[in-house]
């Protein structure tokens, strides 16, 4: 016989200046865990749990502060849109997954990236470069799969192919050429394959 999830109380709304119980179950290594972290910092039990609970809830602001100032307050919107839109469509499939992991999912995933694209568009009409864009992401994408092939961008790409792991070797590359204007008149033309 299946076990029927028991209700709670309803929850209540907090005032300010107030403060509310909150009931929770936790396997026994985290309650310990949490013993010894309000041990060593001089807190209850409950105190702990309360500091532990808000800083993740800091978390989400940090994300956002850092993303401002890493690509300027539009393109951090422009990136928790399609990075929220991705984890959404993987929790709505019929079989919760990482969207990652099925192609018909990714497909979704790259058709709400193309949305979210053209609903910022500016006003006007132009075609991409057919080498600046090719250029520019097949170099970053080279440089992710293997580092040490795309050597000024090591040190940015490496913590990045470190956390694909083994989905780093799968990156699909198209060729990628580099034009570099060494002085006046003089050009390095670089190229990869992977």
């Amino acid at each position: 016989m299946a076990e029927t999830m028991r209700r709670g109380r309803r929850p209540q709304t907090a005032r300010p200046g107030e403060r509310m119980s909150l009931g929770l179950k936790v396997t026994p290594e985290i309650k310990n865990k949490l013993d010894t972290a309000a041990k060593a910092n001089g807190r209850t039990q409950s105190q702990e749990a309360e500091a532990r609970i808000e800083q993740t809830f800091r978390g989400v602001d940090y994300l956002e502060q850092a993303m401002d100032l890493a690509y300027g307050p539009r393109l951090a919107v422009l990136l928790i849109l399609i990075g929220r839109a991705m984890n959404e469509i993987g929790r709505h499939a019929p079989f919760p997954t990482n969207w990652m992991d099925q192609a018909y999912l990714f497909d979704e995933a790259v058709a709400a990236v193309v949305e979210a694209l053209a609903a910022f568009r500016p006003d006007g009409s132009g075609l991409p470069s057919a080498i600046l864009a090719p250029m520019v992401i097949r170099k970053l994408l080279a440089a992710i799969k293997n580092p040490d092939e795309v050597r000024e961008l090591k040190e940015w790409a490496a913590p990045l192919h470190a956390k694909l792991g083994e989905a780093a070797g799968r990156l699909r590359i198209e060729q990628w050429v580099q034009i570099t204007e060494e002085s006046p008149g003089k050009f390095t033309v670089r190229e990869g394959n992977q």
